[in-house]
């Protein structure tokens, strides 16, 4: 087999396999990215040297351009790859689901997590704790998520009456209370807080959300944040994001927030070939 084919090969599996990143690490993604660039050199002075060791023209470099762009693609890729371990998790889409019942997948997921936790804990203050938490994901998966749908959306939940504000920042600006129902463009694209909760005392309610929605995928990065605007009974207020992606990944991040007007990084997230890549911010 010709070393070019062979190269085409190894490109083509290495991007079949990151599109199932779950199971790499980024030390072997790193790997296999230094063995790409191996075998892209040896290629690049095989087409330079006949078999005489006599110097012949590359026809435009036109494969070469083709493998260095290929290459640049997966190297971007390993740059966004998702940290091990994080308390994070995504799907892809099920046939006729609808996103709450994505969403309640992800879910049970995580309430899974917490019910393996209660087996070996032996504090009662901290299985408490999880009991509550767990009653509370149970709760949030009879929720429907509120606002307007878009290609993505970013959705806060939460099941007190205090205040929590929901913001995304993006290249151009902050998606924000500020700008609630007008948004902010980026190269063409309005992302938009559509939906805002438990800002007036007397119309909190207990079964709050807070929704952002983009009707096309967006360029650049960007950075979820929530905020604890104003706390009225409770002394740490629990919630979940949910990012969802119409036709790609959902992700469902389970976070607490104590500090009030504290704005706390949630996640960072961007599109690559129209694929959503997130990292969590811990």
């Amino acid at each position: 087999m010709g070393l070019n084919i062979l190269l085409m090969i190894s490109l083509g599996e290495l991007s079949e396999l990151l599109n199932q990143h779950s199971i790499f690490t980024i030390g072997s993604l790193t790997i296999a990215v230094v063995m790409l660039y191996i075998l892209f050199l040896t290629y690049y002075k095989k087409k330079k040297q006949d078999v005489t060791g006599q110097t012949t023209k590359l026809d435009d470099n036109a494969e070469l351009k083709l493998l260095a762009k290929r290459i640049a693609k997966l190297e971007k890729v390993l740059a966004f790859k998702e940290e091990p371990n994080l308390p994070t998790s995504s799907v892809s889409p099920i046939s006729n689901a609808s996103r709450e019942e994505i969403r309640n997948i992800e879910l049970e997921k995580i309430i899974a997590t917490k019910k393996a936790a209660l087996k070996t804990e032996s504090s009662q203050e901290t299985i408490s704790a999880l009991e509550q938490d767990i009653n509370r994901l149970n709760t949030l998966k009879r929720e429907e998520l509120q606002g307007g749908k878009g290609k993505l959306n970013v959705n806060l939940a939460w099941e007190t009456i205090d205040d929590l504000d929901l913001s995304v920042i993006t290249p151009n600006g902050t998606i924000d209370l500020g700008n609630l129902g007008i948004g902010v463009n980026v190269d063409g694209v309005l992302g938009m807080l559509d939906l805002d909760a438990n800002a007036d005392d007397d119309k909190a309610v207990r079964n709050p959300q807070e929704n952002i929605l983009w009707t096309e995928i967006p360029t650049g990065e960007f950075r979820i944040v929530v905020n604890l605007y104003k706390r009225r009974v409770n002394e740490v207020v629990p919630f979940i994001v949910t990012v969802t992606q119409k036709e790609g990944k959902t992700v469902v991040f389970d976070r607490k927030i104590q500090q009030e007007k504290e704005e706390m990084l949630i996640a960072k997230f961007e599109f690559i070939d129209g694929e959503l890549h997130i990292k969590e911010i811990v």
